[in-house]
């Protein structure tokens, strides 16, 4: 499979790996590259939603608010249709509705980026699937995503 180099384009996380996870070897270089400007980081506006919860901690807040969020925007009848396989998708045998937010935040992030980062087992079960159905994001863990920094070459045509 052919992975899009993540120093270009959009790359999207998901709150989860905000979460108290800076401590995290993996996580600590990620940010260290985010931060020198290696690549960009986003959150999906759906993302911005939920940190703004009274009950999500002080410190994930803090490190959305240096992030860029999409905005958002009006859909199309076929982007409903396909966010709500999405939905279908990832839901599995779970209460319909459950997964309604992670479906949104996979589905934005696809608008606009190669990459969504997370550390939801669900989701990632589902990985290949979502890439199928959405034309080609890649649900990973940041670990996974690294890899990939990692693995493909520093700029254009090298």
């Amino acid at each position: 499979m052919h992975c899009p180099n993540p120093r270009f384009g959009s790359n999207f996380i998901d709150a989860n790996v905000l979460d108290g996870q800076l401590d995290r070897p993996i996580i600590a270089e990620m940010w260290r590259l985010y931060m020198e400007d290696e690549f960009n980081l986003s959150l999906p506006h759906s993302v911005k939603r939920e940190i703004s919860h009274i009950h999500t901690p002080p410190r994930v807040k803090a490190l959305a608010e240096m992030q860029l969020f999409t905005l958002p925007v009006e859909w199309t009848k076929d982007e409903v249709i396909r966010l709500r396989e999405v939905e279908r998708l990832i839901q599995g045998n779970a209460r319909p509705g459950q997964h309604h937010k992670d479906a949104l935040h996979i589905f934005e992030s696809s608008r606009y980026g190669y990459y969504f980062i997370t550390h939801d087992r669900r989701l990632l079960k589902k990985a290949v699937e979502i890439q199928e159905l959405l034309g080609g994001l890649l649900v990973v863990t940041p670990s996974a995503f690294l890899r990939a920094y990692y693995e493909t070459p520093p700029r254009r045509g090298v």
